[in-house]
């Protein structure tokens, strides 16, 4: 969890399956839970929900069915811009090179699919710039999310000139 979002993840309390429908479920209930801080690091944080995100260690390649993810979109949405995972040199919880990869083809093959933006952050957190990009063996340094913005304002005001 990050302490600008409303929720803790639960370690896999929050999910659930059923008639082969796999969940995560976000529930209304106040807890304490670690949480990143950009200047201090982890920290315990209060969250007014509970919720999940999907852990792995296999890279996904289902031979059928379907991978929905549940996205909340505010305001008139008539674009949607998709950001591919950057390299880092860290392998540990679900992150490694190969799931990273194999996260990036998937973002790109439904962004292609729904017509979507991809804002190829891969392209920019290379193996060559990613040491000065992060300021921990994960999470982007000032510098690193400067970059980042850059490139989202590039591809955003590029399908805006393009209209």
């Amino acid at each position: 969890s990050h302490v600008s979002e409303q929720q803790a993840y639960t370690q896999g309390r929050n999910t659930q399956v059923a008639n082969r429908v796999w969940s995560i479920i976000t529930k209304k209930e106040k807890t304490t839970a670690p949480a990143w801080h950009p200047t201090k690091g982890m920290i315990m944080h209060n969250f007014a929900y509970t919720s999940d995100v999907w852990h792995t260690t296999e890279p996904i390649a289902p031979k059928s069915g379907v991978l929905q993810a549940k996205v909340r979109l505010t305001g008139n949405a008539k674009h949607v811009f998709c950001l591919t995972m950057g390299y880092c040199n860290y392998s540990g919880y679900f992150y490694t090179e190969t799931n990273r990869l194999t996260f990036n083809n998937i973002i790109r093959k439904v962004a292609t699919e729904y017509n979507a933006s991809i804002i190829d952050i891969a392209n920019v957190q290379t193996t060559e710039t990613y040491s000065k990009m992060l300021g921990d063996a994960l999470h982007p340094s000032k510098e690193g999310m400067s970059i980042i913005a850059a490139e989202v304002i590039r591809v955003v005001e590029e399908f805006f000139t393009l209209e």
